[in-house]
């Protein structure tokens, strides 16, 4: 151990990591320190004109900086992997959760890592069925632009319930609305409907309209500010896996769940899936690729366990939904879900 006059050399990481984000992204738990750079974009398309670009090409200038990892990858995201390949061929460019066109993303990174949409939606319809549900009901916003997420789980859902047996139907309603419009389809009885929210804005107020009616509800889509917590009691409770700090935590849903009038329902959830878990397991994956590792199914997998063990997760390649074509260089993971109640 050091005494107070003897000075501890501090040694610097082999190479950096730069992650960029629309927001502050989370800590670089289990890196060294110095190792991550981090970026905010801020909102909106990412630009040539825009500070971030700048900021993002004159890091790419600093030959200790070896990957470049963009979470929730904005439209503008391909463009700047482009700039960046031209500047430094030897960059690994990663992309997060892209909002961009799969192929187009796809063309330009080293890799894409997103949630499996897939899984997550047909396990969705799997345990509304075990769970006796003879109906499916998907909700979104009016004149939303549906995304190829969107799309990709109503597809799912829709095919998965016709094999299983059940009822499917897509109600797209504003939130003021949303109440009325569930009680058509039998929320009073409660316990044969799954209620599953395919827009994260209609989440908060379906979780209490289906837990307060004793319906099912599922999350495939959490909201973008999470899940308002309770009055009383906002802190993991003993026995629960508490999310990294920074994160949404999942009790504040689990409360919402459970301080409502009326007969509670059953929530499903998948808590580990969030952006900033993914961007934890980004950076793991990315430095084990830096490191010499294959980038791989297996890879990601690993990262992503020891990042939130308790989710249990898989990866697998990209399949694009409307040519079957396996993507080469996109990998999605996906995780176990939560039952509560």
């Amino acid at each position: 151990m050091a005494s107070e006059d003897e000075v501890v050399a501090v040694i610097p990481p082999p190479y950096r990591i730069v992650i960029a984000s629309s927001r502050e992204p989370v800590g670089a738990s289990g890196l060294p320190e110095g190792m991550v750079v981090a970026v905010e974009l801020g909102a909106g398309r990412l630009a040539s004109s825009t500070q971030a670009w700048e900021t993002l090409m004159e890091l790419a200038e600093d030959e200790t900086v070896r990957a470049f990892v963009v979470s929730n990858a904005p439209q503008g995201t391909a463009a700047l992997f482009t700039a960046l390949k031209e500047r430094r061929p030897d960059l690994l460019r990663v992309a997060l959760v892209p909002q961009e066109d799969p192929l187009v993303i796809q063309a330009a990174a080293d890799a894409v890592l997103d949630f499996d949409q897939v899984t997550r939606a047909y396990t969705a319809a799997l345990m509304a069925a075990r769970l006796g549900r003879s109906q499916i009901v998907a909700l979104s916003m009016p004149g939303s632009s549906e995304d190829w997420r969107q799309t990709t789980r109503l597809a799912v859902l829709r095919e998965a319930s016709s094999e299983m047996g059940m009822t499917f139907r897509t109600l797209a309603v504003a939130l003021d609305g949303l109440e009325k419009a569930l009680s058509g389809f039998g929320t009073e009885a409660g316990a044969g409907l799954a209620v599953v929210v395919n827009d994260g804005h209609l989440a908060p107020e379906a979780l209490r309209i289906a837990n307060a009616s004793g319906a099912l509800y599922i999350e495939l889509e959490r909201p973008e500010n999470g899940y308002p917590a309770s009055d009383d009691d906002t802190e993991p409770s003993s026995g629960e896996t508490p999310v990294p700090n920074g994160v949404d935590p999942v009790r504040a849903m689990i409360d919402a769940a459970r301080n409502v009038p009326g007969r509670p329902g059953l929530t499903l959830v998948w808590p580990g899936e969030l952006v900033a878990i993914l961007e934890l397991g980004a950076l793991a994956f990315t430095r084990s690729i830096l490191d010499g590792t294959t980038a791989s199914e297996g890879n990601l997998a690993a990262a992503m366990n020891g990042v939130w063990p308790t989710g249990q997760w898989h990866a697998s390649h990209f399949v694009d939904p409307q040519s079957g074509v396996r993507a080469r260089n996109h990998l999605v993971a996906g995780s176990d879900p939560y039952l509560s109640g």
